[in-house]
């Protein structure tokens, strides 16, 4: 029985899972705000891309009395971690720096932790900042839901999502190791209703396009044995009737003409000397053939000269002359 190990694996805010690609999914009465390296955004806020996890990250700010945005995703495993980037002083922003998140787990409708940060006199932008864990889950799927509501004082909330990692169970042979990358994860201080331990060592994630790659291998191969397994039992059915029509043929009887000649003729064997003695009566009454019966009657008139010679001497006629069997041509 293959023995099993743990292995860390990643969620990217725009890229999605780095095993499965299924992306989180957003929710907002406005839109989110992807933001990736590149783009040209003049009055976008200003963030160090390199610091990123894949060079990406989703904005949303949630103002007073605003219905808050929800972003969720699915995960099988036993641990999980939510990064975001988190801001102190900030120009751009102004007072709209605070960070309000409340986490939802599976089907609870009570929240399994909330998330409040107040920004300090620093200026600047925190990363990889650790707002939300729980390493106690059930192995298992598990679905998380992250809202980001204002407060009841009126502060707007800022959330600036950057990804999810997660220990997953694996096979010892399946490797993931050439989809391994470091992130060193960073505690927040915050008012939060639970105390996070150590973050994980690694993180496990993948850029699209070798995960794209990846996928069209995995489909060549498992097409390229699919047309091997398939030509294999052609082969093999192939051998097989042309084995089974070759021992048909050494089984088969003889052809024996004699046997066929009987089955074909239309008369049984009594029948059949029957007919072939009414042709010879035929023969002896109508035609002149040489056969027996004509025989008889050359011997016959030969006779009969004999007789008409003697007649013809003596004189003298038999008073009864012989009488002849008209089938036999022979006298009686």
């Amino acid at each position: 029985m293959a023995s099993s190990r743990l292995l860390n694996l990643t969620i990217d805010d725009t890229y999605g899972d780095a095993r499965s690609g299924a992306r989180p999914h957003y929710q907002s009465p406005t839109f989110w705000s992807p933001r990736a390296e590149g783009d040209e955004c003049g009055d976008c806020l200003v963030i160090d891309f390199t610091q990123l996890f894949n060079h990406t990250f989703h904005d949303y700010t949630t103002l007073a009395g605003e219905i808050p945005p929800n972003v969720s995703f699915s995960f099988n495993g036993t641990a999980v971690w939510i990064y975001c980037v988190l801001a102190n002083t900030v120009a751009q922003l102004g007072s709209n720096t605070e960070t309000h998140l409340v986490f939802y787990l599976d089907a609870e409708l009570e929240p399994v932790a909330r998330f409040d940060r107040l920004p300090t006199n620093d200026i600047g932008l925190l990363y990889n900042q650790v707002v939300y864990e729980n390493n106690a889950l059930a192995p298992g799927e598990h679905r998380l839901s992250i809202s980001s509501p204002s407060t009841a004082g009126g502060s707007a909330s800022l959330f600036l999502f950057d990804y999810v990692l997660y220990t997953t169970e694996v096979l010892d042979d399946d490797d993931d190791s050439s989809n391994t990358s470091a992130h060193d994860g960073k505690t927040a201080s915050s008012d939060t209703t639970y105390t996070p331990s150590t973050s994980p060592r690694q993180t496990s994630g993948m850029d699209p396009a070798s995960t794209s790659h990846t996928d069209v291998a995995s489909i060549i191969g498992v097409s390229g044995g699919s047309f091997v397994v398939g030509m294999l039992a052609c082969a093999l059915l192939w051998w097989w009737c042309t084995r089974r029509n070759r021992q048909w043929r050494l089984q088969r009887p003889a052809f024996d003409e004699r046997n066929t000649a009987q089955a074909l003729h239309p008369y049984p064997p009594c029948m059949q000397q029957q007919q072939v003695q009414s042709l010879r009566d035929l023969v002896g009454k109508n035609t002149m053939v040489a056969s027996p019966v004509s025989a008889n009657l050359l011997a016959e008139m030969s006779r009969m000269r004999e007789e008409l010679d003697r007649i013809q001497q003596t004189g003298t006629l038999s008073e009864v002359p012989p009488r002849y069997d008209a089938r036999m041509a022979t006298p009686v």
